[in-house]
């Protein structure tokens, strides 16, 4: 399509849209028409904001006839026939939330984030003021041809995208419940009001949030951090800063107070919670809490001695610490945290590998808001939450099966073995059911997460559902061969695989398999088209050089017994 016909096509919506938003105008007038509104305008649009979108769209008469209906049965005679096109197109389509992925000469690929599936639009002057990441709120028609946005386009803050879609999909369930055939296009269509409710009060909630606690509190670690880097001492600040801010998310911000209130809170009371809600697990931990606010107090109390009292009580803590590591001993610790794995990687962590975390996350949460309904024979997930799962992943995967199983959506398979292996969700009545632990789960930080993720996936109870294998000795073979080749990659660098897999040892059916596991951790990446490459990303080099470490460590273990050993028969 080129560029002239793309205007002409625009300009001939533009001047309908303009004879239909005057149609609608005079409508308005009508009282008929005014009671029929009054109750969403009152009691759901008192922002008013996207109140004419749905209006102009989706808003039905007690005839069950769209604004755009009642235009084209009153005025078909008065349009040419490409703005009967684009009126009806308009009639067709429903709102959506648009994630922009990639941006060229005018086009915007799009992922619809609550249909699950991609989207091309051509938006010349949108492509110059957006990127990639953005979230639009709009629909998109097909007008002759020229697939592009119709009505307004609202942008949702990337901070609530979220809880967006969770409570569309909250409200979405919530309707099955009394519409059993209802499916996410129809819900998008017939109960946009809804939407549009939702997105106003994420709006607004999005609003407040740039003025709201948390503003205050960044301020003032940013405030102490210039503290810490000022003092000659070497402190260990990033541990100090994140203790600080668990605190925050904790307790301090659930309440609205900022550090500046620490003198109104009951630093006893807040270790006997921590304790019990499993914040803190272990003396290494509750040493880092004390030692923190220690630091903070003592930083608040030279400034200002309202912070006298609170300074005090950290320091009558810190002397008495023993009584609450006798509160630890009598807990029992939810997760076994490798922290010498934890320590080899956290540097190496960012966003991108927090992916697959934040998914699992979203299943967790998912089967917290409510139990999962299993098949009655094999006991996986059925379908219809399958496809509801998938579609809220970062990591959502495609299939052209039309009913699908669980062994279809290789993640969620995985998520829901691991959930069960780590005790976060249990079968239960014929359902999947979240636990405690896992609401302690997700308090942990991502890479702990991740340590207790790819311990299972290096598990013989994994790996032996991925590949036959006969005994230990194979098993451990498999393994150690995997290393091998991984360790012979450099990091963040691109191979052929054709050139660098058939020098490797290692079983070509059991790494074929079990490669995309890998890749969901980020330990590699690799691409199938144009050329079949693999990199080891710098997560996976820290994570192979840890295990041949590990392996060091044992092997020089079993050395020094056998030593001892001969020791004593001397």
């Amino acid at each position: 399509m080129n560029k002239a016909k793309y205007k002409k096509i625009q300009n001939t919506n533009l001047a309908v849209t303009k004879k239909l938003l005057k149609y609608i105008s005079n409508e308005m007038e009508k009282p008929s028409v005014i009671e029929e509104l009054r109750f969403f305008h009152e009691d759901f649009f008192s922002h008013n904001i996207a109140f004419d979108l749905w209006l102009s769209f989706d808003f039905l008469d007690k005839d069950g006839n769209s604004f755009i209906d009642s235009y084209l049965s009153e005025n078909r005679d008065s349009l040419n026939a490409d703005e009967v096109k684009i009126l009806e197109a308009r009639n067709d389509s429903n709102i959506s939330l648009f994630e922009i992925i990639s941006i060229d000469n005018g086009f915007l690929l799009l992922k619809n984030l609550l249909e699950n599936k991609e989207e091309l639009v051509w938006e010349e002057d949108l492509a110059q003021v957006v990127d990639i990441g953005d979230l639009i709120f709009s629909r998109i028609a097909n007008l002759l041809g020229l697939n592009t946005f119709v009505g307004s386009i609202s942008y949702l803050p990337n901070s609530v995208k979220d809880e967006f879609i969770r409570e569309i999909f909250v409200d979405f369930n919530n309707l099955r419940g009394v519409f059993p055939d209802l499916n996410m296009q129809l819900y998008l269509k017939n109960h946009s009001i809804n939407l549009y409710t939702i997105y106003t009060n994420c709006v607004f909630e999005a609003m407040e949030l740039e003025y709201d606690i948390s503003s205050v509190f960044y301020d003032e670690i940013e405030e102490f951090q210039d503290y810490l880097n000022s003092k000659k001492k070497n402190y260990n600040s990033d541990r100090i800063i994140s203790s600080l801010i668990d605190l925050f998310e904790y307790y301090l911000g659930e309440e609205d107070l900022s550090l500046y209130n620490l003198n109104q809170v009951d630093l006893s009371l807040f270790f006997h919670s921590a304790i019990k809600d499993g914040l803190i697990m272990s003396n290494k931990v509750l040493n880092a809490y004390i030692s923190s606010l220690k630091l903070y107090l003592g930083f608040l109390n030279n400034k200002n001695k309202k912070y006298n009292k609170s300074y005090n009580s950290i320091l009558e803590i810190s002397q008495n610490r023993f009584y609450f590591m006798n509160l630890l001993s009598g807990v029992k610790l939810p997760f076994k945290i490798d922290e010498r794995f934890y320590n080899a990687i956290k540097g190496e962590f960012s966003d991108f590998y927090s992916i697959p975390i934040i998914d699992f996350d979203k299943f967790i949460l998912y089967t917290t808001n409510s139990p999962l309904g299993l098949t009655e024979k094999s006991k996986k997930i059925k379908r219809v939450h399958l496809k509801e799962i998938n579609s809220l992943l970062d990591l959502s995967e495609k299939t052209n099966k039309k009913a699908p199983n669980q062994s279809d959506f290789p993640l969620i398979d995985l998520y829901y073995n691991i959930s069960i292996h780590l005790g976060l969700c249990e079968v239960k009545k014929g359902k999947l059911h979240s636990t405690a632990k896992g609401v302690s789960f997700l308090k942990l930080r991502d890479e702990e997460k991740f340590t207790l993720f790819f311990d299972y996936i290096w598990s013989k109870d994994f790996i032996e559902t991925i590949d036959e294998f006969q005994g230990e000795k194979t098993f451990g073979k498999y393994k150690k061969d995997l290393l091998e080749f991984l360790s012979s990659l450099e990091k963040n660098k691109k191979y052929e695989m054709l050139e660098v897999f058939p020098n490797a040892s290692i079983d070509s059916d059991f790494f074929f398999h079990y490669y995309q596991y890998l890749r969901y951790m980020g330990i590699i990446d690799y691409s199938l088209y144009p050329s079949y490459e693999i990199v080891l990303t710098s997560l996976g080099k820290k994570t192979v050089n840890y295990l041949l470490s590990k392996d060091e460590v044992s092997k020089a273990g079993k050395v020094i017994e056998i030593d001892a050993l001969r020791e004593n028969k001397v």
